[in-house]
């Protein structure tokens, strides 16, 4: 009867050795295994960036997104030293409106954790998108250590706050909480909305190709060759605005067809109505010759 309970006694204390040491991270190399993410964090501070095991870790652990980092590479860009974070995801046309709240916290927890990182920046690809080349990332964000306060929502994080949110656990924890209850901006747009709709779920509008004009719908521009030129591309429908008191918006962008990698140049005419919205007047792809109507006579004249 003794021996027996003499080796209960020796179960229950293993099971308890083994549970404690499993708590405290004892078991398997994970140091870490028990503490609160937050703790987590702040055992990795001070990380040198050009240790990239050790950057990859920290990046992933404080990745607050909802996407799966699948690169992460150490640059240094004219004596600057850079980290570029890479994101995939399976459909970009999922990913119209990012939400930039999980970037702009994955981007100060890691800048706290790595002191000598001068900026981070996001990449997300999908599948028409090759990882190895950022040109071919759907999405791109670029956070400067020193001027991270710029973003919205983040108008705390001047670079002492960032350099100095390591320096004890205390003042980590309340880095790390303030970081946690930054909130987000709805990034939907009604306009893109109306545009992604003509466009197609196929295309995007290339990044710094548009140029407009603001056009008052007044006498003068249905007396002038504007209302002429641009009736000929949007058709007869913009003559019912005259004398309706709008302002138009003339647009021009490229479009491109991620799929096939065919670019086109596509016009929106539209205005903007309180209550309503955005109102379109016209869309329309254009050939060459309606693309220099726009852009040499109508654009340059305002």
């Amino acid at each position: 009867m003794q021996k027996r309970m003499f080796i209960a006694a020796i179960i229950i204390a293993l099971i308890a050795a083994t549970a404690t040491a499993f708590f405290r991270g004892e078991l398997g190399g994970k140091e870490n295994v028990g503490l609160s993410h937050m703790e987590q964090l702040y055992a990795m501070k001070g990380t040198d960036i050009t240790d990239k095991v050790a950057v990859e870790k920290v990046v992933k652990s404080a990745n607050a997104t909802e996407y799966e980092v699948v690169g992460v590479d150490v640059w240094n860009d004219a004596g600057d030293d850079r980290i570029d974070v890479k994101f995939k995801v399976d459909d970009r046309s999922k990913y119209r409106y990012v939400d930039y709240t999980g970037f702009n916290k994955t981007a100060v927890l890691a800048l706290s954790l790595i002191p000598d990182a001068d900026a981070i920046a996001f990449y997300m690809f999908d599948n028409y998108g090759d990882v190895n080349n950022l040109e071919t990332s759907f999405n791109d964000s670029y956070y400067d250590r020193n001027f991270v306060y710029e973003r919205n929502g983040m108008d705390k994080y001047h670079i002492e706050y960032i350099d100095g949110a390591t320096e004890t656990l205390d003042t980590f924890k309340e880095y790390y909480s303030t970081t946690m209850y930054v909130k987000g901006k709805d990034t939907r747009s009604d306009l893109q909305d109306k545009m992604y709709e003509f466009i197609g779920e196929d295309c995007e509008i290339v990044v710094n190709s548009g140029m407009g004009v603001d056009i008052p719908l007044d006498d003068s521009f249905f007396d002038g060759e504007d209302y002429d030129a641009l009736k000929s591309i949007f058709g007869a429908t913009l003559g019912k605005y005259a004398g309706a008191g709008k302002t138009m918006h003339l647009a021009k962008y490229d479009v491109r067809n991620f799929k096939t990698g065919e670019t086109r140049k596509c016009a929106f005419a539209y205005y903007d109505e309180p209550e309503l919205g955005v109102i379109m007047i016209g869309q329309k792809f254009l050939t060459d010759d309606e693309t220099k109507i726009i852009r040499e006579q109508v654009i340059k004249r305002y």
